[in-house]
């Protein structure tokens, strides 16, 4: 787990917008799906990524997303703690 960052708490089944452009990692407390994506000038969203996440497990995530604005989906009682700088 990185030792920088802001920690976000995304609970099961639901939605959390973010200011950042980078994504740390995310650390899972319920195994489920996490979706990101990038909000743009309209608020809409375009899909990132989507992938299957495990309780326990550290998800590295370096990535950058092109805007300022994101959000973070966790679906099928997916639960965590997305990191972000």
């Amino acid at each position: 787990m990185p030792d920088k960052g802001k920690p976000l708490t995304v609970a099961a089944n639901s939605a959390v917008d973010f200011d950042s452009s980078q994504v740390v990692g995310f650390l899972c407390t319920t195994s489920g799906s996490l979706a990101l994506r990038k909000l743009d000038q309209n608020g809409a969203t375009v899909i990132v990524s989507t992938f299957p996440v495990t309780a326990g497990q550290w998800v590295d995530i370096p990535i950058i997303i092109d805007s300022r604005r994101g959000r973070a989906t966790t679906t099928s009682g997916g639960a965590g703690v997305l990191v972000i700088r």
